[in-house]
Parts: C-alpha cells; sequence; structure tokens
C-alpha cells in the first residue's frame, strides 16, 4: 500500500515535471513576447532594460533552469501584468474565492450526478 502511494507520488510529480516543461518552451515558442504588445508601444531601450530586469534576455536553457528553480521553491516570482505585485500574492487572494466556487461545483455536480447514476442503473433502458 506504501510503495503504490510513494509510486503514485513520484509519478505524480513527474507528471508536473513534464507538464511544465512542455508548456514553458511552447510559451517560448510563441512569437512576440511580454513587451512586445501592439497596443502599447514600448520604446526599445526601455524594453531591453525591462527584459534584462526579468532576465529575459538570457539563454533559454538559463531561463528554464531559473523558473523551474524558483517554481520548486515555491516563488513563481513577480507579476509581469500587476507591476510590483508577486504572483504568490495574487494566486493566495484569488483562492478562497476559486475554493468556494469549486465546492459549490462539486456539491451541485454530485446532487445532479448520483440521481442521475441511480436512474440510470435501475431502468437500463
Amino acid at each position: 500500500m506504501l510503495a503504490n502511494l510513494l509510486s503514485r507520488f513520484l509519478q505524480g510529480i513527474f507528471v508536473l515535471f513534464v507538464l511544465f516543461t512542455i508548456t514553458f518552451f511552447l510559451i517560448k515558442a510563441l512569437p512576440g513576447g511580454p513587451f512586445k504588445s501592439a497596443e502599447k508601444a514600448i520604446p526599445e531601450h526601455i524594453r531591453v532594460k525591462i527584459e534584462a530586469y526579468y532576465g529575459l534576455d538570457q539563454p533559454l536553457v538559463v531561463q528554464y533552469g531559473r523558473q523551474l528553480k524558483n517554481i520548486v521553491q515555491g516563488d513563481p516570482g513577480l507579476s509581469l501584468r500587476l507591476e510590483g505585485r508577486e504572483v504568490t500574492e495574487i494566486i493566495s487572494q484569488a483562492f478562497p474565492v476559486s475554493l468556494r466556487l469549486g465546492i459549490v461545483a462539486m456539491f451541485v455536480a454530485m446532487c445532479i450526478g448520483i440521481p442521475l447514476g441511480v436512474i440510470a442503473a435501475w431502468k437500463k433502458n
């Protein structure tokens, strides 16, 4: 039993690692970047400074390693959209609402799904 739990836990860690890696490289493969928006024209010298500040001027492997280290340490960094706010702060503000919504959705799904499952099992056709 304990070996099965450990195996499942390690499989989960591996799946998270693979998902992180695929997501990271797919996002980096997209054209443009977070500071190359058509709606806001940022002067080139300011964009270069901002990219240097966030480490986006580093090689892709260095960016990947730094991001992976930060995620493992539980520090996703600063938000690029909300200036001066950490991602953990933004998540911690939204988490209670998301948790409440998830609980209500689970309750509604169970209230509808269980009776429908019983009816489906009772009346086979």
